[in-house]
């Protein structure tokens, strides 16, 4: 099993491009039957942080290339309760 490091890296290598139809194809395919349920709530809960942190940002440490990113992580958790954003484990 890949640690958290070399995951980071294998997703970097995976979404530098300006091509971006992938990275819908990625999504559905994670979001498909294909994906045991139970592990799309944990893909949702690492999407959650990455949210979470994004939207956590002040401003020295985002710029015109992830301030929409930045932006939209905070309008994503200002319309989602701390209590929704607590995922079961069933």
């Amino acid at each position: 099993m890949m640690n958290a490091d070399e995951l980071v890296t294998a997703i970097e290598d995976y979404v530098n491009t300006f091509d971006h139809s992938h990275l819908r194809e990625l999504g559905k395919k994670l979001a498909s039957d294909r994906v045991h349920r139970t592990l799309q709530q944990n893909v949702m809960r690492a999407f959650l942080a990455f949210v979470e942190a994004q939207a956590a940002k002040d401003e020295c440490h985002y710029d015109e290339r992830n301030e929409a990113t930045v932006k939209l992580c905070r309008k994503i958790l200002g319309s989602v309760s701390e209590d929704d954003r607590i995922l079961p484990t069933i």
